[in-house]
């Protein structure tokens, strides 16, 4: 009786080891490169069910709607930028970091072309456009820092951006790759300062304490991801321009910024969240704490789960 209830107990967890782990993720449509290359590569092959999972994939337009589906329980998982994580956490919502895909270009502050301004300095009394609540938003506070009568406003997209600054409803905007790239390649803006949009994945923890092992197992299909990508350029990129209606060649270069671009195996491939990276996160939620953008500085080190 005992060796058939052992038998029987094995053969139901046989079963239930075959039954799919249900994720669902959502990715930047329009947005973010390298976070909208995995995204499409997780939609368009087979790599999740490879790994063990029943994948949703979500394609949505903004950070700002990722991280209202996440916390809605929409969706499980979301690959985002740097400061979704960190407005994610200080809004008490339960979340870990559980990957960096490295830089997705740059973010920068933009003027057009020919409007004479050389510095931010040279913003007092005028009207900056950015995203509130997104990775934007505290470089539009810390770069204009103690520029007088500045007033920074608060847009839904980057086409409502590049729309206003064109329109000179603004007078400088936050921009983010490829879309900064290719305002200055056409010649319709220029930057007065930059930095790079580094990326992050960000799982809600209900998802990640219930099976350990699907968290190792996403981990691993993340990286499996980066490396299809890295491995078949043109055809992502492809994905990528049909979506975002951008060139394949600028895509391509502002691809060129991440670390893993270059890389050929597996074990080649860096999703880990660096140190430094985790250091910036402190900084940008003590820097949003202080400036009353956030009502709490959220734990980011004690909110990451790095892949082994």
């Amino acid at each position: 009786m005992a060796c058939l209830s052992l038998i029987l107990g094995s053969a139901s967890a046989a079963r239930a080891a075959a039954v799919p782990t249900r994720v669902r993720i959502a990715y930047p449509e329009n947005g973010t490169l390298i976070s909208a290359q995995v995204g499409l590569t997780l939609g368009r092959t087979d790599l999740l069910r490879k790994n063990g999972f029943a994948p949703e994939l979500f394609a949505l337009s903004t950070g700002r709607d990722m991280k209202l589906a996440l916390v809605s329980d929409k969706v499980d998982v979301i690959l985002t930028s740097e400061a979704n994580f960190v407005v994610v956490l200080a809004e008490g919502f339960p979340a870990y970091g559980i990957a960096s895909l490295g830089a997705g270009g740059d973010m920068g502050l933009a003027v057009r072309t020919g409007s004479g301004i050389k510095s931010a300095a040279q913003l007092r009394g005028k009207t900056v456009g950015t995203m509130f609540g997104t990775s934007l938003h505290r470089p539009a506070l810390e770069w204009t820092r103690g520029v007088p009568e500045v007033r920074i406003v608060s847009m839904p997209s980057i086409g409502a951006l590049l729309a206003a600054l064109e329109a000179k409803k603004i007078d400088a905007a936050l921009l983010w790759d490829p879309y900064l790239t290719d305002g200055i390649s056409r010649g319709r803006v220029e930057v007065l300062r930059k930095e790079p949009l580094e990326l992050i994945a960000i799982a809600a923890k209900p998802f990640a304490d219930r099976d350990p092992g699907a968290l190792e197992r996403l981990q691993k299909t993340l990286r499996e991801a980066v490396l299809y990508f890295v491995r078949h350029k043109d055809e992502v990129n492809r994905w990528a321009s049909d979506v975002t209606k951008l060139d394949m060649s600028l895509i391509d270069r502002v691809s060129r910024t991440n670390r893993n671009y270059d890389k050929a195996r597996l074990d080649q491939i860096d999703i880990r969240i660096s140190p430094s990276f985790i250091d910036k996160m402190k900084m940008t939620g003590a820097f949003l704490y202080a400036n009353k953008v956030i009502t709490r500085d959220p734990d980011i080190g004690g909110s990451i789960r790095n892949p082994r």
